[in-house]
C-alpha cells in the first residue's frame, strides 16, 4: 500500500486525536519524526531535525505533553541524559522491564521490553511502576 503526503498527514492526526492532544503543525511533525525514527532520539537530535520555527521551549514542552499522554516514553541513560522513543507497545508497564543498552566504543544505544521482571528487595513501604535497567558494554560491531 502506497501513502501520499496528505494521507499520512491525516494519520498522524488520528493518532494525536485518539490520545486527545490538540492538534498543531509542530506535534504532528514531531510525532512524524517518531514514527520515522528507528532509534532512541534526544532533545538534541530533534532540534536540529525539525524546523527552525520550531523552538527548544515548544519542543520541550511537546515531549512533556507526549510523555503524559503515553504517545512516546522518556528513557534515562546512565549519565542522567535523556532519550525519547515511540511508545508503540500495549504491554502493561506493570509487567515489563525496560531494557537500554549502550555500547562504549561506538555509542550506540539499543532498547526493548522484556516481559520478565527483575525481582528486586524494595524499601518497605515503597511501590515501583516501571523498572528499567542499564547495560553498558561492547556492541558487536565495536568487538
Amino acid at each position: 500500500m502506497i501513502f501520499n503526503i496528505n494521507t499520512m498527514e491525516t494519520i498522524f492526526k488520528n493518532i494525536l486525536k485518539t490520545k486527545k492532544v490538540y492538534i498543531t503543525q509542530n506535534r504532528v511533525d514531531l510525532l512524524k519524526t517518531f514514527i520515522q525514527s528507528d532509534k532512541l532520539l534526544d532533545f538534541g537530535i530533534l532540534a536540529h531535525t525539525l524546523h527552525p520555527d520550531m523552538d527548544r521551549v515548544i519542543i520541550f514542552r511537546n515531549l512533556n505533553l507526549f510523555v503524559h499522554k503515553n504517545l512516546i516514553m522518556k528513557i534515562p541513560d546512565v549519565n542522567g541524559k535523556l532519550y525519547y522513543t515511540l511508545n508503540n507497545r500495549k504491554d502493561d508497564l506493570k509487567q515489563v522491564v525496560e531494557v537500554v543498552i549502550f555500547c562504549d566504543k561506538c555509542h550506540s544505544i539499543f532498547w526493548s521490553r522484556r516481559k520478565n521482571r527483575v525481582r528486586i528487595s524494595l524499601p518497605s513501604g515503597f511501590s515501583n511502576h516501571t523498572e528499567t535497567i542499564v547495560v553498558k558494554g561492547t556492541c558487536r560491531d565495536c568487538k
